[in-house]
């Protein structure tokens, strides 16, 4: 996300964003709380020095991880799909098609207005 992405109006409602906020500051107190235990754990066993640095290698790790989850997904599906309908209709051209087809192309709408006028009754038109 970037800066600017929050200085413009959320399409998300107030309360979900608080609800998220909050949300994201319980799991990080509790992953602190739960550190600090499992370095209370590791004192007696390793020492106050290499429970630290187990600590801070097994975070380092994370880190990295995401680091390399979020690289691989460059793109979100919306600009995918966007990308995708651009590469279809890249070559298209609608004024060769219309002069060289021009009756299949009407052939075409009259089938496709006489579908479409059995399936108005149909539920899926209906609210």
């Amino acid at each position: 996300m970037m800066l600017l992405d929050l200085l413009l109006p959320s399409r998300q409602s107030r309360i979900l964003l608080a609800s998220k906020v909050l949300g994201c500051f319980f799991l990080m107190l509790g992953v602190a709380v739960g550190l600090f235990f499992l370095f209370q754990i590791l004192v007696p066993i390793f020492g106050y020095l290499e429970s630290g640095f187990v600590i801070s290698a097994v975070l380092i790790a994370l880190a990295i991880a995401f680091f390399f989850l979020a690289q691989n997904k460059q793109t979100t599906p919306q600009e995918e799909a966007i990308q995708k309908a651009l590469n279809i209709f890249k070559d298209f051209d609608l004024e060769s098609l219309l002069k060289n087809k021009p009756f299949a192309i009407t052939l075409l709408s009259f089938i496709a207005g006489i579908i479409l006028s059995q399936l108005k009754k149909s539920k899926i038109f209906q609210r």
